[in-house]
């Protein structure tokens, strides 16, 4: 076996394991060093009682994957989300990218509602929550 070859079956190995084997579920990143343009992706206005497909789009690397999305509904006029992803462990890629959770939501009252993004402020010296709004109308 050619000696760059052997080096490649040991480096690619070594490689996978350490951005993946251990990774911890948290809350998504929704503002990333101020920027939190596109979190929230829906249509302005939608039908009553239909589902309504709304995008939450966090912020992460190549070893943050979409978990899961909580859906609350607060009243018939408000609607909280709080993405979940999922953090692999270990040495990972600094590229960032958007990662998206999706999920149907139907209202139950005409007028204005509010769709309200609970997720995490991240910057050098800051990791808290925060939220994000959308408002849509309901005909």
């Amino acid at each position: 076996m050619p000696v760059a070859t052997s080096r490649l079956l040991f480096v690619l190995p070594v490689i996978l394991i350490a951005c993946g084997r251990d990774s911890v579920v948290e809350i998504g990143v929704i503002e990333h060093f101020g920027e939190a343009e596109g979190v929230i992706e829906a249509p302005a206005s939608t039908i009553l009682g239909r589902a309504t497909q709304v995008r939450v789009n966090t912020f992460g690397s190549d070893c943050v994957s979409s978990e899961w999305m909580s859906v609350e509904y607060l009243s018939d006029t408000e609607v909280e989300l709080t993405p979940y992803d999922r953090r692999s462990e270990g040495i990972c890629p600094a590229n960032l990218r958007m990662i998206p959770h999706e999920e149907e939501i139907v209202f139950s009252k005409r007028g204005t509602v509010t769709v309200r993004v609970v997720g995490r402020r991240v910057d050098q010296q800051t990791d808290e929550l925060t939220e994000v709004r959308r408002r849509i109308e309901v005909e």
